[in-house]
């Protein structure tokens, strides 16, 4: 696994508790990231480090694509992934 950046982290956090959604958070955070790392097993480590998610609860993310190509559409995702990050919220919304 890649490092992880802690201020990526934080502005990921920081957009959940915006009340953003699942896809938002993802395209900000491929755009944070160089072009050749945003791999789908990055977008899921990331996730899951600033979330506490599971690899099951962050899996849909492999289906997703921010063109709109993939399997998973923006409102499947959200109603897959937003529930485990909103489970876990005490853990990641202390910073």
């Amino acid at each position: 696994m890649s490092t992880i950046d802690e201020d990526v982290v934080a502005q990921l956090r920081a957009m959940a508790r915006k009340g953003e959604s699942p896809s938002r958070i993802l395209r900000e955070l491929i755009s944070l990231l160089p072009t050749n790392a945003s791999h789908k097993v990055t977008l899921i480590n990331y996730t899951r480090a600033a979330f506490g998610l599971t690899l099951a609860q962050a899996s849909p993310i492999a289906g997703w694509s921010a063109d709109d190509a993939g399997e998973i559409k923006d409102t499947q995702l959200n109603e897959l992934v937003e529930p485990g990050i909103l489970d876990n919220r005490s853990q990641w919304a202390i910073d």
